[in-house]
């Protein structure tokens, strides 16, 4: 809600937040492939 209310005043604030959203889902989804690759 914030980050609507908000996103004219900085116009790449909302794709930055997505790419750095991703980024997080990526390395959670990496390192629960390595846990489960591991743990065989």
């Amino acid at each position: 809600i914030t980050l609507d209310t908000y996103s004219h005043v900085m116009p790449g604030l909302q794709e930055a937040a997505a790419l750095r959203f991703e980024e997080g889902l990526q390395q959670t989804t990496e390192q629960s492939a390595e846990k489960m690759l591991a743990n065989g």
